[in-house]
Order: C-alpha cells, then sequence, then structure tokens
C-alpha cells in the first residue's frame, strides 16, 4: 500500500491522474489521428504552462523492473524511453526504446527486418502516438507483452461514489467471498440478487443510450463464446444484461435478516445508505484484485466509509495471508487516523504540500523524516500539528 495524504488542491489527484495518462499513451495512442490531441494538464500559473508534461514511471513486471519515460505536450510526444533491468543485484539497466535517438533495442529489430524497419517505423508514426503502443498493438512486438500484462492489471477509482452496479457486475465469479466480507463489515447483508423489471427489443432500446448498448451488441455478434454482457444504467443503481437480440434492465436487491427474530427482508440498493453502496462496488473490485494481483488506485478512499471500514481496505492489502495476488493500493486520503505504524509504515506515506507562493506542488514520503529516536507510533498528532506540511493553511 502507498497512501498520499495532504490538504484540497495540493495536487493529490493529480498524482493519480499521471498514471492515467501514462496508461492511456500506452493503450491506446496507436489509434490517435494526426489531429488527435494529447491529454497535457499542464501547471496553469508558470511561463512554462504550454511546455512539456515529464513523467517517470518505474514498474516491476514479469523477471523485469521497468523504466518509462514520456514528455509531452498537446501535440506530440517529444521524448519516449523504456529501459529494464533484470531483478537481483549487480544487473544494469538496458535500453529497449529512445524516441529522441531513434533507438530500437536489437531483438525488436533482429524480428522486423533490421535497421530497414528501424527507419520504416520512426517515419511512419505519428508525433502522437507512443512508439510502443504502435509496435505491441500494430506490429504484434512480443517484448512488450509483460508491460501490457500490467497494464491489464491497473485500475483507476475516482472520487466520486462508484455506481454500485459496477460491483453487481463483478459478482458472478467470488458472490460468497463479496457476502462474507459485507458481513464482516458489520452490514448484515445474507444474499445479493437482481430482478429483472423491463426487458426491450432492439428496436426499443432507450434513446439515451442506444448507441452505446448497439456499439456493445456489435461485440457480442463477433465473439461467439460471450453470451450476454452487463453495463450499469444512467444513474449507477441498476443494470442493463445485454444480449445480442435484446436487453433487459435489472435492479439490485441486497437480502437481511434481522438477528432477533431471522425475519428477511429484500431492500432495493437505492434505499441503502452510500456507504453501503461505496463499500459494495469497492468489495468486489478489491476481492479480484487481491486474489489476482494488479494495481488499484482510489481517489479519496475514505468517501462515505467509516474509518474502520477504510483501515480495513487498507489492512487486507497489507495482510499477506489475504493478499494472495500481491496486489498493490495507491490511495489519496484525509484519513488521518490511518496515519500510524501499525496501518501505515512511513515508507507507506506520502505528502503532497502546495507553495503558497508559486501554488506548485510537491510530493514527498514521510520516511525522509528523522523518526528514529521517534517511539509513538502513532503519527497523525504531529501531522496535524504540522510537523510534516502538508496540511490547510486557515487563516
Amino acid at each position: 500500500c502507498a497512501g498520499i495524504f495532504g490538504p484540497n488542491a495540493s495536487g493529490k489527484t493529480t498524482v493519480l491522474n499521471a498514471f492515467k495518462v501514462l496508461k492511456i499513451a500506452l493503450k491506446h495512442s496507436y489509434r490517435a489521428k494526426k489531429s488527435t490531441q494529447l491529454i497535457n494538464e499542464t501547471f496553469k500559473f508558470s511561463d512554462l504552462k504550454d511546455g512539456c508534461s515529464e513523467i517517470e514511471m518505474d514498474f516491476l513486471a514479469g523477471k523485469y523492473v521497468y523504466r518509462y519515460v514520456l514528455h509531452f505536450n498537446k501535440n506530440e510526444i517529444v521524448q519516449e524511453q523504456l529501459q529494464r533491468k533484470q531483478l537481483g543485484i549487480g544487473y544494469k539497466w538496458i535500453p529497449l526504446v529512445n524516441r529522441v535517438k531513434r533507438f530500437l533495442y536489437k531483438d525488436i529489430l533482429r524480428d522486423y527486418g533490421g535497421e530497414k524497419f528501424n527507419e520504416f517505423i520512426w517515419n511512419d508514426i505519428n508525433k502522437n502516438q507512443s512508439i510502443i503502443s504502435v509496435l505491441h498493438n500494430k506490429d504484434g512486438v512480443n517484448i512488450f507483452n509483460d508491460i501490457y500484462a500490467f497494464l491489464d492489471r491497473v485500475l483507476s477509482i475516482g472520487g466520486g461514489e462508484i455506481p454500485p452496479a459496477v460491483g453487481m457486475m463483478n459478482l458472478d465469479d467470488n458472490k460468497q467471498q463479496v457476502i462474507k466480507a459485507l458481513n464482516k463489515a458489520d452490514f448484515g447483508v445474507i444474499d445479493i440478487e437482481t430482478v429483472k423489471e423491463k426487458e426491450y427489443s432492439v428496436d426499443s432500446i432507450p434513446e439515451n443510450v442506444k448507441d452505446i448498448i448497439f456499439g456493445i451488441i456489435e461485440i457480442l455478434k463477433q465473439d461467439t463464446k460471450t453470451k450476454h454482457t452487463y453495463m450499469p444504467t444512467e444513474d449507477g443503481i441498476g443494470l442493463y444484461k445485454i444480449f445480442v437480440n435484446r436487453v433487459e434492465e435489472h435492479s439490485i436487491r441486497f437480502i437481511m435478516q434481522s438477528g432477533v427474530n431471522q425475519y428477511k427482508h429484500a431492500f432495493d440498493i437505492r434505499d441503502l445508505s452510500s456507504g453501503t453502496k461505496t463499500f459494495f462496488a469497492y468489495i468486489t473490485v478489491l476481492l479480484q484484485s487481491l486474489q489476482n494481483g494488479g494495481t488499484i488506485f482510489i481517489d479519496e478512499i475514505e468517501r462515505s466509509l467509516h474509518p474502520y471500514l477504510t483501515k480495513h481496505i487498507v489492512d487486507m492489502f497489507n495482510d499477506e495471508a489475504i493478499n494472495t495476488g500481491q496486489a498493490q493500493l495507491i490511495f489519496t486520503s484525509h484519513d488521518v487516523s490511518l496515519l500510524n505504524k501499525k496501518t501505515l509504515h512511513p515508507e507507506q506515506v506520502y505528502f503532497t504540500d502546495k507553495n503558497d507562493y508559486t501554488l506548485q506542488s510537491e510530493l514527498y514520503s514521510l520516511a525522509e523524516f528523522n523518526l528514529k529516536n521517534d517511539r509513538d507510533s502513532d503519527y497523525s498528532k504531529k501531522y496535524l500539528q504540522g510537523r510534516f506540511g502538508a496540511i490547510p493553511n486557515i487563516i
């Protein structure tokens, strides 16, 4: 786990957005037309606001550590570098891609025609396309398979409420585990079910979702193995169950039981608290990651949740017995109750702080402070006293 703490408007969300931008560039930029602009939300209070954004990420994929560097503005990728080194002591970084030098690793060139291919590919790609995205998605370069397997397991969850329907869409494979987790969190749920409310023919699909559903139907026609798929309704409370020839609209019900008289009652998810809906949406996604691995980014993890539930989520990722897939959780939060050594070690805590004069933000770790002689493992008091910065200056 890694938690990022700091005042509002100090840059916490921007840190997570940087990872989103990298994923979009690597996953989708091969489709970009010459006129497509890149996502470049630059710092507005600077003479360099029209300059490049520069992002660098180190990540573990397969048996290698990779370092990816991306410099870009709205119109072009100025620099793109990829290096890797094998896990272990003494291994050196090996360059795979360097956009400025028009360099491609020898194994890539060997499989695709040598230096002639090198010149061809650099001349062929658009300025706004990632060379790695083009090589992998258009030319099937296998050397990037581990990178894309890593990216496929990266999920970003925004700061708004997660639609409960997202939880239902991920329920099929681990329903009993989800119910167990909801009970452990004291929600008293004994079952979850969907109820078909309406059915539409292909000609009677609601206008506001018709284009999206038609697109999904086209995909289903090509994928003969998949009989149906799901999509949240516009309010995020229900589900569209989409078939090739029809669409069903389902509501979601939670079955709860009284411990006193053992009465059971079905509650429409619309009638449940924001915290119940949020935890349900979280837990279905998180359980899959805990089993299968991957990296989850959550902005404002405590949104609508009691501090005990937020801590419970963090504890699951820190517990090797639960986190069998070695998943990673990176989140932003204002919940200072998480700032203690039993929940997060100093190396797991980061702060964002904004300079009052320049309005620039800085990201730094709690581990950078001298805590050797500090016997108090609760860092929240010191944080609220301003010992680590990253608190709002309320006048």
